[in-house]
This record gives structure tokens, C-alpha cells and sequence, in this order.
């Protein structure tokens, strides 16, 4: 924000407020930047829905049908969604993103026939989601070294885009580079912010995944630009993204 509009807001702040006592100009300073926060919110949130055009995408270019129940067995569970990733991963077999400013949902992607781990992933927890399952997009942010704040601030800081999926057994990561999933060597489902961790316990983890990182669960963008209306604000599932928070 220029520094003229700073002092003229200031200024304003001065002559309309000067007259009550200071808690009272605080509570009104802490209710504006509330009511400013949630309107952030609100432009920038991303729904999750999965609309009548991603169900037609799914039919037509993925050949899926909508299920009436949930798969009875946990080895059902798996098999469909391997069966979701894989088709997705090669209907959108080249590496290459879909610009900002521009719609980045599974016909979108479909269409042009390429993507990146950010655009895959979220036709991936949509398809998921027309099979019945529950899923939540994760934004992995790699350490490096780095600590949280000066990460979520370094321009191109490493970063990458999964699915997580609710199975019977608990969450399970799910990539959208690779025909992968974090199902351990004995067969346990693993959620997104333990794979690192628990690198051991399987055959073999696709390399990024292995490295130490944070999981930001319902976070699709940490700039913006990604989704209507391309503001330069974090887009995120702000009710996934701040129910993951207290789990």
C-alpha cells in the first residue's frame, strides 16, 4: 500500500475516532481488520464442490460412473482409488502448468491435456470425491532449511501439490506426479504429514515426497492467482484448512 494512502487512512482514522477513548477506538480498529480478513476469505476461498461440468468430465474422459455406496472392503478401497490416480495421470500425461489467470478444473485439464502437480491433484480429490470418498487438497512446503516463515515468503521455494483421501483405515496421501500412494509395506494407509517420517516403512517414495516439509491441508495457493477472482491472497478451502489445523 503506498505510504500517501497509509498517512491519508491515518489521518481519517484521527478525525473520525479521535473523540472516543482508546479501547473503544481499539475494539473498532480490531472489528475492521476482522470484517477486512473475512472478506479476504471469502473472495479467496476454493470450493471443494464437485459441479455437474467435473461429473460430466469424469464420465466422458475418465469413464466413471458416480457409485450409490462407498466400496465394502478397505482392498475395494484401494483398488478404485489406484484406478482414479491412474486414469487421471494418463489422460494428463505431460508436465507443463496451466498459466495463472487462467481455470485450472478437471475439464480444463482434461482438454488441454496437461498439467502440473497443482492442476492434477485437484482433479484428482475431485474424482475422488464423485466416488463418495472425502478428500482435502495439501500444499507441501519444503523446509530446505528454512524456517516456516521465511519459507512461506522465498519466491519458488520447492514446493509440490497431493491429494489426501479418507479410507476406512485413516487418510492416505495420494500423488499427482506419479502413480503413487502411501500405503505402507504392511498395508497401512499413511496421511501426507507422516510420509516423510516414515520413509522405512515403505518399498519405495517418490523423490520429493521423502524430504522434510510441511503440509498445509485445504491450501491451494500461497500467492493467488490460481482461482476466480486471481487475487494476490493464499487460496485455500479456509473451513478444511483451519478444520486440519485442530485435529
Amino acid at each position: 500500500m503506498p505510504w500517501r494512502t497509509v498517512k491519508s487512512l491515518r489521518r481519517f482514522r484521527a478525525a473520525r475516532l479521535g473523540r472516543f477513548p482508546r479501547r473503544i477506538r481499539l475494539a473498532i480498529d480490531w472489528a475492521v481488520l476482522a470484517a477486512i480478513i473475512m472478506s479476504l476469505g471469502v473472495i479467496t476461498n476454493v470450493s471443494s464442490r464437485v459441479t455437474e461440468a467435473d461429473a460430466a468430465a469424469f464420465r466422458s474422459v475418465l469413464k466413471l460412473e458416480k457409485r450409490e455406496q462407498r466400496p465394502e472392503t478397505f482392498a475395494e478401497e484401494i483398488d478404485l482409488i489406484r484406478l482414479v490416480q491412474n486414469r487421471i495421470l494418463t489422460a494428463v500425461p505431460i508436465n507443463q502448468g496451466i498459466p495463472q489467470f487462467e481455470s485450472r478444473e478437471p475439464v480444463n485439464l482434461f482438454r488441454l491435456g496437461y498439467g502440473l502437480c497443482y492442476d492434477r491433484s485437484r482433479s484428482i480429490e475431485k474424482a475422488l470425491a464423485f466416488e463418495g470418498f472425502e478428500t482435502r487438497h495439501v500444499y507441501v512446503l519444503y523446509k530446505g532449511g528454512k524456517s516456516l516463515l521465511r519459507a512461506a515468503l522465498t519466491y519458488r521455494q520447492p514446493s509440490h501439490a497431493v491429494t489426501e483421501v479418507r479410507t476406512s483405515r485413516g487418510w492416505m496421501l495420494v500423488d499427482s506426479n506419479s502413480r503413487w500412494i502411501a500405503l505402507t509395506k504392511k498395508g497401512e494407509p499413511v496421511p501426507a504429514d507422516r510420509v516423510w517420517q516414515r520413509v522405512a516403512d515403505f518399498y519405495s517414495v517418490p523423490e520429493g515426497l521423502d524430504q522434510p516439509a510441511w503440509m498445509f491441508q485445504g491450501l491451494y495457493s500461497r500467492k493467488g492467482f490460481f482461482y476466480k477472482p486471481y487475487f494476490p491472497f493464499p487460496e485455500a478451502n479456509w473451513l478444511i484448512f483451519f478444520k486440519a489445523l485442530f485435529e
